[in-house]
């Protein structure tokens, strides 16, 4: 809607630098490396959250459960492994694959 992008616009051109800049300012006097979590303003309607929480989990920056977590969700049984992009199988299981197709070729 109208409204959701509006707000989003105004979150982005306007309050992220004052963000920014406050961040910066804190960094510089207390010697530390500050970061805001932005996240929960740029997820202004619940069908963008959704479609966040996905990429990032396809993504293999979220494990399910993480990804659970951020929607309100308990956490599953195996959910605590990252996906990796062939067909979506655990990374881990990705590693062993790779490594015994390596072995078989040599």
């Amino acid at each position: 809607s109208s409204t959701v992008q509006s707000n989003l616009q105004y979150i982005q051109s306007t309050l992220i630098h004052y963000f920014n800049v406050f961040v910066s300012e804190l960094d510089t006097k207390l010697e530390t490396n500050i970061r805001f979590n932005s996240d929960q303003l740029l997820e202004t309607d619940p069908e963008t959250k959704v479609k966040n929480v996905l990429d990032q989990v396809k993504g293999s920056l979220l494990t399910i459960n993480e990804g659970r977590s951020k929607m309100g969700l308990p956490p599953m049984d195996g959910g605590d492994r990252l996906l990796a992009s062939l067909n979506f199988t655990y990374l881990d299981t990705l590693e062993k694959y790779q490594l015994e197709e390596q072995e078989g070729v040599t």
